[in-house]
């Protein structure tokens, strides 16, 4: 199995703390002579198994090898305070940023920092190959920049710790053999973006650019290759001149020569920097020697394991004892607004009691990182959607958001520029999501100084391009949507939302076609489309596109996937009835037609029932009659009387009665946005000629509707100016519903009163 291991070795340095929960260590109390000056502190970092993403196999064990060796290497001996392991589950992102941000605040000139990183890395497209990410346990499959850990913001911290005279050494093994979203070019660019000078840093890179790093097995009883001959030649193995230290140049020929045997020159470690001959990383431990010397190639070496806590985690728990909503945030627990703010009170306390400023840091840290982490959850789900994020959710995240920061109030973290950015995207979706075109117009100048905002830090972020097109869409700006959702699938290829929108942006248009394509595409990417808030929802559209376009197989295969979904869809089973109909299959028929009378439990149910029997004759006059009279009485709601009205009139309609009008227009004054009876209505003016009052609704409907029934509002709007002697401005409407696909030419060349407009000869020349 394939997998590139980075080690960046360079001249700055980290700090780190003994993992939260389950920090595992072994106390060894270090002999201050062999230590180097200044504090040592580490994070090591470890994920084989992940949240959405497809696992590796030995990543946690070789991190939890690296953080032996800084426990008992003599020349390092970190105390077990001073460094955090964070392996699979517990790699989150919140609690990758929040240690991170720790060892920025509290390394000074002198100390020395570790950070270790063994799992998968990736460049999301490589179009941008400026970019690379770590992938933390919790991230998104994509649009990494939400949740996994930046290249760039990698630098920005170690060049900042530079600058303040830290010396560092990052380890990382982050390649992967081509299954992510990059692709296998994306190991690649990762490895060069990890490769790109930043300061006067020492660099080691377990492969070239165009190799991917191997792990199996055979070494170490399953390790990297890289990394078990790091830690061997770390332990002593690379002491060539035996004065018991190895120094960067030592650690470069042996590691070198080991990993290129062992591969058969497939993998050829880069070391670069100045101080190689002087730089000391180690010093020989005998211990770790004799431990790595049993393996002779496919031995059952085991890997060592930590398994003792730090010492301060002992003193935080009974710190904490007295505040459980403390202990259950840090626990991960399920989060809620009064957990939250009975935390913070807690916390506002707990700083007044407790006086150790350590231990005060220790928790401030713990609580933002399951702060972030549970919000990590909401964007996961905002992006791929398998439960509908309500507008609840979002708002929530808000109130997460503003506890993080509240908390953190006297720092800095070092995702400030994002963390303000995922505020920006809840926000905005939190109204646009919703379509509340009120509040969409009342905060519009906030909203795009937001969107502004958020793309000057993060320019090509895919989540807030697909959020600034749903705005667009919500104003009806189609073009400019169409344009933000394009450039949304260039930075994220294998996202499916804005190949979602898109879709929809074809269908508002009538390209019913293009449409196809783009929900065909959502389709290659996720066959059964199990990422989506709604997959019953999507093949419903699916099934009315292919009916649309005459395609009835592929218009029944869908619905029956929406209904092996949610087999209690009236919608789903009026469908596959109105299929039967539609290619005269008796059969099918009455299967479906059983279906929906055993389905029929709400008033609602049975008047669109009713509705169905009396359009395919299926029930005479008389038992309608007495059917609606029975189901008026059970009529409560606004929704079940405007139904009913419907109903009635449906009936009046269907066996040529009078009174329908009346019914339609009892139904409109109901819901003026319930499209179905607007659309009645029109129908019945405009054939009785009564131009005028068509007029007057169609006037007020221009502004409710969008898409494909607002198309229809304006084919009705031209037809009356037509035979309401304004031909002109109908010739206008009728060339827009041209150009959109919604009609064509022939179709309007039928309508005779046109012939007398003086601008006829447009509507000819256009067609032309």
């Amino acid at each position: 199995m394939n997998r590139c291991l980075l080690i960046l070795c360079l001249s700055i340095s980290i700090t780190a703390y003994s993992q939260q929960e389950e920090s595992k260590s072994v106390i060894t109390k270090p002999t201050q002579e062999n230590k180097p000056r200044g504090i040592s502190r580490a994070l090591v970092i470890g994920v084989s198994e992940y949240q959405q993403i497809h696992s590796l196999q030995y990543a946690d064990k070789d991190a939890e090898e690296f953080s032996n060796f800084l426990l008992t290497n003599p020349n390092w001996k970190l105390a077990p305070e001073n460094l955090v392991l964070l392996t699979n589950n517990k790699a989150k992102s919140g609690n990758v940023i929040t240690w991170l941000t720790w060892m920025l605040d509290n390394s000074k000139d002198g100390d020395n920092v570790f950070f270790y990183f063994s799992g998968h890395g990736d460049v999301e497209t490589t179009a941008d190959n400026s970019k690379g990410f770590l992938l933390t346990y919790d991230c998104a499959i994509n649009n990494y920049i939400t949740g996994a850990l930046g290249v760039d913001l990698l630098q920005h911290v170690f060049s900042q710790m530079l600058d303040k005279g830290i010396k560092v050494y990052i380890v990382t093994d982050a390649c992967r053999s081509g299954h992510l979203a990059g692709g296998s070019e994306g190991v690649k660019q990762t490895a060069q973006a990890f490769s790109k000078q930043w300061k006067n840093e020492t660099k080691i890179l377990s492969s070239q650019p165009d190799e991917v790093s191997f792990e199996g097995p055979q070494w170490g009883n399953g390790r990297g290759v890289f990394s078990f001959f790091l830690m061997k030649g770390l332990n002593g193995f690379a002491d060539l001149n035996k004065d018991s230290s190895v120094t960067l140049s030592e650690l470069e020929q042996y590691v070198g020569l080991q990993v290129s045997e062992a591969t058969k020159y497939k993998q050829q470690p880069i070391f670069e920097g100045a101080t190689k001959f002087s730089s000391k990383v180690s010093k020989v431990d005998t211990a770790g020697m004799n431990r790595y010397m049993q393996w002779t190639g496919g031995s059952n070496i085991s890997v060592y394991v930590l398994k003792e806590k730090g010492n301060l985690s002992f003193s935080l728990d009974s710190s904490l004892a007295l505040y459980p909503s403390l202990k259950q945030l840090i626990a991960d627990s399920a989060l809620s607004t009064s957990l939250i703010n009975t935390a913070l009170n807690e916390y506002l306390l707990f700083k007044k009691v407790i006086v150790n400023e350590q231990l005060q840091e220790r928790v401030r840290y713990l609580i933002t990182g399951s702060l972030m982490n549970y919000l990590q959850q909401l964007v996961n789900q905002s992006l791929i959607g398998k439960t509908l994020v309500t507008k609840e959710m979002q708002l929530y995240a808000l109130t997460i958001i503003d506890a993080i920061q509240s908390i953190n109030i006297e720092h800095r973290l070092i995702n400030e520029s994002h963390l303000n950015n995922i505020r920006r995207y809840f926000f905005i979706n939190s109204i646009a999501l919703w379509n509340d075109f009120t509040a969409i117009n009342n905060n519009r100048k906030l909203i795009f100084s937001m969107l502004d905002s958020a793309f000057a830090s993060e320019p090509n972020a895919a989540y807030m391009l697909n959020t600034k097109a749903v705005v667009f869409m919500n104003e009806d700006q189609n073009d400019s949507a169409s344009v933000y959702l394009k450039k949304a699938i260039e930075s994220s290829p294998t996202w499916l939302m804005p190949k979602y929108y898109l879709g929809q942006l074809m269908e508002l248009r009538g390209k019913t076609q293009e449409a196809l394509s783009y929900y065909e595409q959502a389709l290659s990417l996720d066959s059964t489309y199990q990422t989506f808030e709604c997959a019953s929802c999507f093949y419903i559209q699916m099934a009315e596109i292919y009916r649309s376009l005459k395609k009835n197989k592929n218009a029944e295969q869908f619905y029956l996937k929406a209904f092996a979904l949610d087999s209690s869809s009236f919608e789903i089973m009026e469908g596959l009835f109105d299929l039967a109909v539609a290619i005269k299959d008796k059969n099918n028929m009455d299967k479906w037609l059983e279906k929906i009378k055993t389905a029929s439990k709400t008033t609602e149910d049975k008047l669109n029932l009713l509705q169905i029997l009396m359009e395919n004759k299926l029930i005479g006059l008389a038992e309608a009659k007495k059917k609606i009279d029975l189901l008026e009485d059970a009529v409560q709601t606004k929704d079940e009387q405007l139904l009913l009205h419907y109903t009635k009139g449906f009936r009046c309609e269907t066996y040529h009665l009078e009174g329908a009008l009346d019914e339609y227009e009892e139904a409109y004054n109901i819901d003026p946005f319930d499209f179905e009876s607007v659309s009645k209505l029109l129908k019945l003016h405009i054939e009785k000629r009564h131009f005028n009052i068509a007029e007057e609704i169609i006037d007020s409907s221009l502004i409710r509707f969008k898409g494909w029934r607002l198309q229809k509002i304006k084919y009705d709007q031209a037809i009356v100016y037509t035979y309401n002697k304004k031909e002109t401005a109908a010739i206008k409407i009728f060339i827009e519903l041209i150009e959109q696909g919604m009609m064509d030419c022939k179709e309007v060349k039928k309508i005779g009163p046109l012939k007398k407009s003086p601008d006829y000869e447009l509507l000819l020349q256009y067609c032309n």
